[in-house]
């Protein structure tokens, strides 16, 4: 199984130009494992249909339960903590 895409690159615009279809990506890669990225392609490609539907029910439950109003509410809490530690006497010794 060939795991190539026939693509160019182009680093300038940080972009990728495959079959007339331009894709954006992120300029500054922290690091890339390129055999572990082709790996995931290649998985996610030959993927059963019954697999994909499996994960993408879990991913759609995390992504429900973990939705922008549980991070307000954990920012709030998080920033309430912090303002009551700050009040909090010093002790001497």
């Amino acid at each position: 199984v060939s795991r190539t895409l026939d693509s160019q690159v182009d680093h300038r615009y940080s972009r990728i130009n495959y079959k007339d279809e331009m894709t954006v990506v992120r300029p500054f890669p922290i690091s890339v494992d390129f055999e572990q990225f082709a790996d995931a392609i290649h998985q996610a490609v030959v993927m059963s249909r019954d697999e994909r539907r499996f994960r993408m029910i879990q991913m759609r439950d995390i992504v429900q339960e973990n939705n922008i109003y549980k991070w307000a509410a954990m920012m709030v809490v998080d920033l309430m903590q912090g303002a009551r530690r700050s009040r909090r006497p010093v002790q001497s010794r």
